[in-house]
């Protein structure tokens, strides 16, 4: 099974406002427009939310989109990547399922296209181990992982989300040339919900 993870645990300091829920110019919040894209690729999609977060269930749960709460995500996006994903595997071997590969996605990059979530994880259908995508020279996202990784991925913590675990592993690394600048481009200001003009993967 392919799984999606959608890391929406954040408190958008640098935005100044809870950038979730600002909308694109197509009145898609931000958070929704980003597992949207990231859904049809994958078998289940998860999305990691932090504690009092009572407004994104509710968008979530209209969306009919499985969220799990992440009590520690305050504490960096470490601990909510090994957070929620022990609450995946949890609840997957509860339905007797067992998930093969996941696809590790960030809610404040709305504007990857779903071809390049799909080119990740026909990458690791085909054997790789871990994979992102390369826009002009630079790395972007999401990463995805084989099956190998989840107790690696259990173990994270702190701000650097998974950064170290792919920087020590980079000769299981493969980067996928990609014209989809949405890989490279995070929501940090205002300014930024403004969607590029480029081509796509």
């Amino acid at each position: 099974m392919r799984i999606g993870l959608l890391l929406a645990a954040g408190r958008s300091t640098r935005f100044g406002r809870d950038k979730r829920f600002e909308c694109l110019p197509d009145d898609t919040p931000i958070v929704l427009a980003s597992a949207m894209n990231l859904k049809p690729a994958v078998d289940r999609l998860f999305v990691a939310i932090h504690e009092e977060d009572q407004a994104l269930e509710a968008l979530l749960t209209a969306a009919e989109m499985e969220f799990f709460v992440c009590p520690d995500a305050l504490e960096g996006m470490g601990n909510s990547i090994a957070n929620v994903s022990r609450q995946v595997l949890q609840k997957l071997s509860e339905e007797g399922q067992t998930a093969h590969q996941c696809v590790l996605a960030l809610a404040d990059m709305p504007f990857i296209h779903p071809s390049s979530y799909q080119r990740i994880v026909e990458a690791l259908e085909q054997g790789a181990s871990i994979v992102r995508p390369e826009y002009h020279g630079h790395t972007g996202h999401p990463v995805g992982f084989a099956a190998h990784w989840w107790p690696s991925l259990l173990e994270l913590n702190g701000e650097q989300g998974a950064r170290d675990l792919i920087a020590s592993h980079k000769d299981q690394l493969t980067l996928l040339a990609c014209d989809d600048p949405g890989v490279v481009l995070d929501i940090d200001r205002p300014e930024d919900l403004f969607p590029p003009d480029a081509s796509l993967c």
